[in-house]
């Protein structure tokens, strides 16, 4: 398995690079008859053709009876052109050569001035070696690259140890347009892919051959640290998704867990305890308005409960006082005031009231003369008012009550009405009006005060 992704690597680095030094070839072949087209319209220089210079380092001009004409770099040596080749450049195409200098080769290019008379001029170019291969740093470090001619001479070689000699084996592997091989050389045990560079039909050349080597052990290695790398990459993946997915699994469970325990307890009326999310989701924004729900919900049993105790004083014997004072206790765990007082107008003696005064957590009673003012303003304010110092002072309240309310910047008083006749007035001074206050105001409505 491992020599088989290394052998689909092998045959995908020497397709590549076969294509790439085709088209190499094709731009080279471009600029040499562009070169041509320049001499027939009378040009004799070429050293100031960038785009010749960077593809080709000579250029030399054949003409009839052996004479030759060096138009840039050095002069190759050829020899005389037979019949096929003289026919294939009468057609108008290129023909490629390859000629060996010890250890480089030298790639030429052959073209016609006249494709109808070949022999009136032949134009002939060294293309450079560096442009046709390219840069050896460019390509894989990990496998060697070589071309060979048809005969199987190496022309180029990048990242290959000069002791390793592919074209023995290539020579009897390279039957087909491209192929996998392995030998054997120096104790170790190499593999290959080649490709074939078809070049007769355009350049009259039968093909090269580009083969990508590798040595056995390092391919085998290189894919056995793949897997390596891969298997890790997809194992650590996979930890980083569950250990994200326990996160959003705990941020959700979590707070729910906390509302439904706080469900369980506002089922058994505990409506102080309060739930504990602090986030900016919605689970957040749920927690807030549980708190929000069991605070409200426990002021309203608060106020059933008193009003149920009330509901038993009333029943089990009337005392006037009793309920009064309670309902006062009860006021005060709402509205949490620090005065709350409540008057009972006296129905055998008009003018008369009995004030149960909260003052400072302490309960007491008095009883007082109604001024006319206080009077008339309850009956026309049956909804409540609120009344400021000054407003107070007016009131003429009895003088036990001036300590108290000295103390205070403002005062809500609430009349309190019996089968259509008042009977006497709530007063608090909390800034907010306080939940179940009017069911408050109706237990009293209940009570037959004489």
């Amino acid at each position: 398995m491992l020599l088989k992704k290394a052998h689909h690597q092998l045959d995908a680095a020497a397709n590549s690079y076969n294509k790439v030094i085709y088209d190499r070839l094709l731009l080279a072949e471009q600029v040499l008859q562009d070169a041509a087209l320049k001499l027939v319209q009378g040009a004799d220089a070429f050293d100031t053709d960038n785009q010749l210079i960077q593809r080709i380092r000579s250029l030399t001009l054949f003409q009839p009876g052996g004479g030759s004409k060096k138009l840039l770099g050095g002069i190759p040596a050829i020899e005389s052109l037979n019949a096929a080749e003289l026919k294939h450049l009468a057609s108008g195409k290129t023909v490629l050569k390859t000629r060996f200098n010890g250890a480089e080769s030298t790639i030429l290019f052959l073209t016609a001035l006249n494709q109808d008379m070949p022999e009136k001029g032949i134009l002939i170019a060294d293309i450079r070696p560096d442009y046709l291969w390219g840069d050896p740093e460019s390509l894989s470090l990990d496998m060697g690259l070589c071309i060979t001619d048809e005969h199987y001479v190496t022309l180029y070689c990048a990242n290959q140890p000069e002791t390793v000699n592919v074209a023995p084996p290539l020579k009897q592997a390279a039957h087909q347009a491209k192929g996998a091989f392995h030998w054997n050389a120096g104790g170790m045990t190499y593999i290959a892919n080649y490709h074939e560079i078809f070049l007769e039909p355009h350049f009259l050349l039968p093909r090269w051959l580009v083969v990508a080597i590798q040595p056995e052990a390092d391919a085998l290695g290189n894919m056995t640290r793949f897997n390596t790398l891969f298997w890790g990459s997809v194992i650590l993946s996979v930890l980083v998704i569950l250990l994200f997915s326990m996160i959003q699994i705990r941020r959700v469970l979590v707070p729910l867990e906390k509302l439904i325990e706080g469900t369980r307890r506002l089922g058994n009326r505990d409506f102080a305890t309060q739930v504990d999310v602090v986030s900016a989701d919605e689970f957040g924004e749920l927690a807030v308005s549980f708190n929000r729900m069991t605070a409200q919900l426990g002021v309203q049993f608060k106020t059933m409960t008193a009003l149920s105790r009330i509901d038993r004083e009333i029943l089990s014997g009337l005392d006037t006082g009793k309920i009064v004072r309670y309902v006062l206790t009860h006021l005060h765990s709402m509205i949490k005031a620090d005065f709350a007082a409540v008057s009972v107008f006296n129905q055998d003696m008009p003018g008369k009231a009995v004030l149960h005064l909260l003052d400072d957590k302490q309960i007491s009673t008095l009883v007082y003369d109604l001024s006319s003012t206080l009077q008339e303003l309850l009956q026309t304010r049956s909804e409540g008012v609120w009344m400021d110092r000054q407003a107070i002072g007016k009131l003429n309240l009895i003088q036990e009550t001036e300590s108290a309310l000295q103390r205070l910047s403002r005062i809500f008083i609430l009349p309190l009405n019996w089968k259509d006749q008042m009977v006497g007035y709530i007063s608090w001074d909390s800034t907010r009006h306080p939940a179940g206050i009017g069911k408050m105001r109706n237990a009293f409505m209940i009570l037959p005060i004489e």
